[in-house]
């Protein structure tokens, strides 16, 4: 299951905009469509982070003494938060749980997310330029042999 077989999408339970405050709950729906047969899964897993990036100038010092100018660009984590998925909503079996089976089958399929955010987190800002605070969520797929990340957006949630 990677890009070329699935397709993910993730809903927030919240309508646009996805503005939330700390210490509020983050709930939602990650969808995706299994178009072949997957390998063996360990887990499946959304990961919700949150970072800080900011620059830094320093001198440096190059050929015959002269110097330059160098831009360092550092990221800190300030939040991260992984939630096992283990009771998704198949839309194509029978009984529609699939938290014990280790290979999806082709379908449509629905993880129900709830996670509450740290009661101090910075607001978001520049999320796309340093410096920047923002907050991310990803979904992870762990294969007996591999991992496989799939990014859905650069910023999902914005947090005032």
């Amino acid at each position: 299951m990677g890009n070329n077989n699935s397709m993910f999408n993730i809903t927030f339970d919240r309508t646009q905009p996805t503005i939330y405050y700390a210490g509020e709950i983050i709930s939602g729906q990650v969808q995706f469509t299994v178009q072949e047969r997957t390998g063996k899964i360990d887990d499946i897993y959304l990961t919700i982070t949150g970072d800080v990036g900011y620059t830094t100038i320093r001198t440096a010092r190059i050929q015959n003494g002269q110097t330059d100018r160098v831009t360092d660009h550092h990221d800190i984590r300030i939040f991260g938060e992984k939630v096992l998925f283990g009771q998704a909503m198949s839309t194509q079996q029978s009984n529609g749980r699939i938290n014990d089976v280790k290979i999806l089958e082709p379908g449509q399929y629905a993880y129900p997310f709830s996670v509450r955010l740290p009661d101090i987190l910075p607001p978001t800002i520049h999320p796309k330029d340093y410096p920047f605070v923002r907050y991310e969520l990803q979904v992870e797929i762990i294969f007996k042999t591999k991992r496989i990340y799939k990014h859905f957006c650069l910023v999902c949630f914005y947090l005032k």
